[in-house]
């Protein structure tokens, strides 16, 4: 239990390893998991799996429910499977942030995460952190100017050394809410987006 533990504090970030086995942890997947893992190689794992999707020819989505190690804010998890290239992608989400009409509750909840991505990844490649363009320029509109386009922003970007991608996101879903995502794609991520392409 306590190795279990280890490993998806160690997916997070939140453990930095010395040496050994997770040396390269920067290009490992995220929460203890293995980019290219099959979904038998998944099921394996005892995650308790709350939902299956099959989105394209290709791509499995299977969400499942947090689990020990990850943020107090996750309500959820899931990852893609692509038949050929195994586990691609995972997707985090934090809790539903409400009653923030000026986003304090937000960046708060963007930084935390981003200096918990940072501990693995170091200093994002991007980022881009602004609001009231255009419209929505009232303080209190935080969250409504970062659901339209091109008011605001608040995202940063790592590319580890195998080739993924890490992208964080405080998204506004309405006047005083919203909530903070992370995807990580794996090395295959582009091959796979490709394939999936051309089997359409």
């Amino acid at each position: 239990m306590i190795r279990l533990l280890a490993v998806l504090l160690l997916g997070l970030g939140l453990l930095v390893p010395t040496g050994g086995a997770f040396a390269e942890s920067r290009d490992t997947a995220p929460f203890g998991l293995t980019w290219g893992m099959s979904d038998r190689d998944f099921y394996s794992l005892g995650l308790r799996t709350v939902a299956v999707e099959t989105p394209t020819q290709r791509m499995t989505r299977i969400y499942f429910a947090p689990a020990g190690g990850m943020p107090d804010d996750t309500i959820a998890v899931s990852v893609g499977i692509d038949v050929e290239y195994g586990l691609q992608a995972v997707w985090w989400r934090g809790h539903p942030i409400e009653d923030d009409p000026y986003g304090d509750d937000g960046r708060a909840a963007y930084r935390t995460m981003k200096n918990a991505l940072a501990t693995r990844y170091g200093d994002p490649r991007d980022e881009s952190t602004f609001s009231g363009r255009f419209v929505f320029t009232d303080p209190a509109e935080f969250f409504q100017c970062l659901s339209y386009s091109g008011c605001g922003a608040w995202m940063a970007f790592w590319y580890p050394p195998n080739g993924g991608s890490v992208y964080l996101h405080l998204v506004g879903t309405g006047r005083g809410r919203g909530h903070v995502d992370v995807a990580y794609k794996g090395p295959k991520w582009k091959a796979a987006a490709k394939a999936q392409q051309e089997a359409e």
